[in-house]
């Protein structure tokens, strides 16, 4: 067994989402636990996920939720990460979130992302149908489906989760009357 001095990380990053405003900005959010000797953030963005360029800061603030407006996104598509420093230089990053900048595209999100109280906040902007909801685990294995309609333009659909799901890191796939599917990977507290 080796201790190495410094080799608690400042934070753990739980999740990172980004969506395109009605003005046209960008809001970054980005969900943590363990804040440890942390200094700071330091939210970065890319046009195309490698070369990252620092766009604004935030401040240790004690809570698990944190949030950026991006005023002037790039024209196509945006990649956003949050880099977090401890006191003493060390440096962790999140996950990278790819954001389009056209928000004409039909696209869904969960808010907030750990999923509180075994209820998902599902935004649904531009989409309009019949879906079905299938949440999976790491494993592959269906654990809740249910079927909604949604209407036209932009709304949030609330879906209970029960307790036969677990706290875990989970896939939500929803999946069009076509058979189309779109997923996103959630953290259920």
């Amino acid at each position: 067994i080796v201790f190495r001095p410094g080799g608690v990380l400042p934070v753990t990053f739980t999740g990172i989402t980004a969506s395109v405003n009605t003005d046209k900005t960008h809001t970054v959010k980005w969900f943590v636990s363990n804040e440890v000797n942390l200094a700071g953030y330091v939210i970065e963005r890319s046009g195309n996920g490698v070369r990252f360029d620092a766009i604004g800061n935030a401040a240790v603030a004690g809570t698990t939720a944190y949030s950026f407006i991006d005023a002037s996104p790039l024209a196509a598509i945006n990649y956003y990460r949050v880099k977090a420093t401890s006191a003493n230089g060390q440096v962790q990053y999140s996950a990278i979130v790819k954001l389009s900048s056209a928000a004409t595209q039909p696209t869904f999100s969960i808010q907030p992302n750990p999923v509180e109280n075994k209820t998902m906040h599902i935004n649904f902007q531009k989409m309009e149908g019949l879906y079905s909801i299938r949440l999976t685990n790491k494993q592959g294995a269906t654990v809740f489906t249910k079927q909604i309609t949604v209407a036209a333009g932009s709304h949030v659909k609330d879906i209970a989760l029960g307790d036969a799901v677990a706290a875990g890191v989970y896939n939500v796939v929803l999946v069009d009357a076509k058979g189309k599917q779109t997923a996103q990977t959630i953290f259920v507290q």
